[in-house]
């Protein structure tokens, strides 16, 4: 008995090459977000490191000053005990009844 061949059915030739197309086009985009995803890791990963290395300078400048209220652009400082002498003189003496 002789087998009986199937017929192979296809999508013309304007329909898989849109098709074609369109899961380039997806799969250039997905390997974008992945390769933005491991950017972001990379840069949260530098983040991190770089948010301990402030903390420990921080810590380092608040041993030599104290507590301290900086101005970042001129590297002036007032001591609490400053900042609180500036908040009597604007608030006005204590009122005890």
């Amino acid at each position: 008995m002789a087998k009986k061949l199937s017929k192979v059915s296809a999508l013309d030739a304007k329909d898989l090459d849109m098709l074609k197309q369109y899961v380039e086009a997806l799969n250039k985009i997905t390997a974008e977000v992945g390769s933005m995803e491991v950017k972001k890791g990379q840069l949260l990963g530098n983040h991190g490191e770089l948010s301990k290395e402030f903390q420990t300078f921080s810590e380092g400048i608040q041993f030599k000053y104290g507590k301290i209220q900086i101005d970042i652009q001129t590297g002036e400082y007032k001591t609490e005990e400053e900042i609180e002498a500036e908040k009597e003189v604007e608030n006005g003496p204590n009122k005890e009844n």
